[in-house]
């Protein structure tokens, strides 16, 4: 009601069960208590749309271990937030957080990520911890326009899914996913258009350590958008287009780790592959 929300003063001591300030425009910082237990996790766009919050203090000194589903969405100016102890990441949790450059994510526990988590962020780069995160859900970091670097560790052997626009529209210059991640035994595996409008991306490099016929699956459009060179570290000597998908398949070839390099210019809504 509009009665509480004019009650709320700039910063805020926050405890279970009180009115949620969802929509207040003159929040500015919120103090959470220890009063939060593991199933205290607040409620569905508890501080969304709270345009002046800069800061959350003490999430990490709580019990929360998730954030619900638009939790501080619409939070343009929020820029201070320990997500360290979050095991699960709702739907549009921090979306549209444009202060937002930094989000170092659990390394001692799996992580669910939502659909749209870190979507139009202010992310410059994001550590992905080693076996942490299994999938990486449609539009998680869709629009960080800012976003340059994502690392894996080398030896990563969790990942096995990049949702639909994942990182579509991000400032990626180059992507390399490990060989050990299990990516691939699925038809889109990495999904339709995961990155998509990446302007400044010119290398993709994959070096799975399957050689399965059936690996390789890439959904439609993945690169569209760029034109870019892709490198597959594979004893790999052919490529092939499916429903103007880029399906790029192991093959015994001549038994050697060749290097194969494909430009990938645009062609309507799929992708066309040419050796170079």
């Amino acid at each position: 009601r509009s009665s509480d929300l004019a009650a709320i003063p700039a910063e805020l001591l926050y405890v279970a069960g009180t009115t949620r300030p969802e929509k207040n425009e003159s929040l500015t910082s919120v103090t959470l208590t220890d009063q939060f237990t593991a199933s205290a996790t607040g409620f569905n766009s508890s501080f969304a749309n709270c345009t002046a919050l800069t800061e959350v203090k003490n999430l990490e000194k709580t019990a929360i271990v998730q954030l619900n589903d638009n939790e501080f969405d619409g939070d343009v100016a929020l820029a201070t937030i320990n997500v360290s102890k979050i095991t699960t990441f709702g739907d549009y949790a921090l979306q549209n957080c444009e202060a937002l450059t930094a989000v170092p994510l659990n390394s001692s526990a799996a992580i669910t990520l939502g659909d749209y988590t870190f979507a139009g962020t202010g992310l410059t780069k994001v550590t992905f911890p080693k076996d942490k995160v299994a999938a990486i859900p449609d539009g998680c970091f869709f629009d960080c326009a800012a976003l340059a670097e994502v690392k894996w560790d080398a030896a990563e052997a969790t990942l096995a899914t990049i949702g639909k626009q994942a990182f579509a529209g991000t400032a990626l210059a180059a992507v390399d996913i490990p060989a050990t991640a299990p990516l691939g035994a699925n038809a889109d595996d990495i999904d339709v258009k995961a990155f998509a409008a990446c302007d400044n991306l010119v290398t993709f490099k994959w070096n799975p350590a399957t050689n399965d016929a059936d690996a390789f699956n890439l959904g439609k459009g993945v690169v569209e958008g760029s034109c870019i060179e892709v490198d597959l570290v594979e004893a790999c000597t052919w490529i092939r287009t499916v429903r103007t998908a880029c399906i790029c398949q192991g093959s015994t070839g001549s038994g050697t780790a060749d290097v194969l390099k494909v430009v990938v210019p645009v062609v309507g809504i799929g992708l066309e592959l040419k050796l170079t």
